[in-house]
């Protein structure tokens, strides 16, 4: 488990602690974000790590898996756009 004060990020497999930020932001809504970075390359910024905290119990969700294989000119269908 990670603690607040030393959230890391993986990248490439590895885990690279934030250099510029040791205390996450927490957000209202139960976010906490941390910037991340490559390794030795500080200058770039790769975004940000997220946590999602629950703010309600829920119950826990049940997934249905299923293995499809499909041909390289598979389509799903048109991406819905609007409301």
């Amino acid at each position: 488990m990670i603690s607040h004060n030393r959230m890391v990020s993986v990248l490439s497999g590895q885990f690279i602690s934030s250099k510029w930020c040791t205390q996450p932001m927490l957000h209202a809504n139960g976010v906490t974000q941390v910037p991340t970075y490559l390794s030795r390359d500080w200058g770039r910024d790769w975004g940000s790590l997220r946590r999602f905290d629950p703010v309600v119990e829920a119950p826990e969700a049940h997934l249905n898996l299923a293995t499809a294989t499909r041909s390289g000119l598979w389509n799903p269908g048109p991406i819905r756009i609007g409301p």
